[in-house]
């Protein structure tokens, strides 16, 4: 144990320290201002632990932003993508109808030229 012996106009204002976390004094102000002291300071410490949690919380918050905006980036690109799909799928869709008219057409045509043929061959 060491003792430390301050100055002060009281004859019996010794403080011993038992380890370094203890202080002992025998000075009933001066106790009194130590476990103030001791307050503020595990006051501090809350504050410091509270505002590293809440520190924490913005930064995955932040990190969730940037994840979200990337998620959104690229769901965005997805639906660019499908909607070019799409254009392509209607104008392939358009080419189809087109030659199916193309060749309904034809056919048409060729069964007017069958019944052409079967009138002419029936007159003859």
């Amino acid at each position: 144990m060491k003792r430390v012996f301050l100055q002060s106009k009281k004859k019996d204002s010794n403080v011993t320290l038992a380890n370094t976390n203890q202080v002992k004094v025998s000075n009933p102000k001066i106790n009194r201002a130590i476990k103030e002291l001791e307050r503020l300071h595990n006051e501090v410490r809350a504050k410091r632990a509270e505002l590293a949690v809440t520190s924490a919380a913005v930064q995955a918050k932040e990190q969730m932003g940037a994840d979200l905006f990337q998620v959104i980036q690229l769901v965005e690109q997805e639906l660019r993508c499908a909607e070019a799909k799409r254009e392509a799928a209607e104008a392939e869709e358009r080419r189809t109808f087109d030659i199916l008219r193309d060749v309904k057409a034809q056919l048409k045509l060729v069964d007017f030229e069958n019944n052409q043929a079967q009138i002419y061959l029936s007159r003859h």
